[in-house]
Parts: structure tokens; C-alpha cells; sequence
């Protein structure tokens, strides 16, 4: 590969130039010959490829990554998360993914046989209330889960935050 390439992408890339220096001075005491020469654009390339790996997927993730989320703790009446959790796990979750919510967790409490945590993603605030309406106004919702699943809530919480730094990971 030829070196202007290394050369157009430094220029685009400034820390990118001031790394390559570092790593491949141009005056050295093994510069010079042909291999050397070589192997320097061979793992400039391979930076590059790198790089740009790295720069894809940072821009994937802003598009793909769910912004705002919601932090959600239940309470559920005694001797019910089992029950709960199996038929959450099994129609809930998906029912949530058909429409384009993420589901992370459930994270059950050590501290309280009867509680659990869990985050429901949403690409940005619009879309979460459709999105919400989609779910609870559906017919799976109305129809079955519902009926079994609100019996068994004792209380919940929610909790609305925007995830700007992209710390969770779906």
C-alpha cells in the first residue's frame, strides 16, 4: 500500500499522524531498507484498519443504541417473583422486542426474595409513549398478561433517565 495513503489519513486525523511519528520515526537506525519500509506501512495499515473499525462502530452505536431508559424495580406480594418472572421472561420480553424496546435484566434482589430490577430501553423520548401504548394497549397485554401479571405486583417504580454516555449496553 502505498504511503500517501498513511499520509491522506493523517491528515484527516491528526493524533493519528502524531502516533505514527512516535512508533515509526523517520530516521532511525534500522530505516532505510525495503523491509522495514514495509513493515511500517503494514502496520500503519492495520492501525487504519483499525481505526476505522473503531470509528463504524462508535457511529453504529449512536444509531443503535437505546437513549433513554427506564429504570424499573417491582415489589411483587409474597412467594410470586418465580411465577412472575417465568411468564415475563417467556411473553413479555419478546412482545417488547417485537415492537423495538431492549429489555436488560431481570436483576433479582439478594436483599428481598420478592423484588426485582430491570431496564426498558427506547431509541429517544418521542417514541417512548408510542412505543408504550403499542405494548399496553396490545392484544397480548389485554387479553392475557394483564390479568396474570398485575395480581402479582404489590408496587412498582419507575424511573426515567437518558443514557447520553452510552454506558448500557443491550
Amino acid at each position: 500500500m502505498p504511503l500517501n495513503f498513511v499520509d491522506d489519513f493523517s491528515l484527516r486525523r491528526p493524533w493519528f499522524s502524531a502516533y505514527h511519528s512516535s512508533c515509526f520515526p523517520k530516521t532511525s537506525k534500522t530505516a532505510g531498507t525495503l523491509f522495514d519500509k514495509s513493515v511500517q506501512e503494514s502496520v500503519a495499515v492495520f492501525l487504519i484498519v483499525e481505526i476505522r473499525t473503531i470509528e463504524i462502530r462508535i457511529i453504529e452505536m449512536w444509531i443503535v443504541e437505546m437513549q433513554i431508559i427506564e429504570m424499573r424495580t417491582y415489589k411483587l406480594k409474597p412467594g410470586k417473583r418465580s411465577e412472575f418472572l417465568d411468564i415475563f421472561r417467556s411473553k413479555s420480553i419478546p412482545a417488547h422486542a417485537e415492537i423495538g424496546m431492549k429489555i436488560l435484566g431481570p436483576f433479582l434482589s439478594i436483599e428481598d426474595p420478592d423484588t426485582f430490577f430491570f431496564m426498558r430501553g427506547f431509541p429517544d423520548l418521542v417514541s417512548r409513549e408510542p412505543m408504550k401504548a403499542k405494548f399496553y394497549e396490545g392484544e397480548l397485554w389485554k387479553r392475557e398478561l394483564e390479568n396474570l401479571l398485575m395480581p402479582m405486583i404489590d408496587k412498582y417504580e419507575v424511573v426515567v433517565v437518558e443514557d447520553l454516555e452510552g454506558l448500557v449496553h443491550w
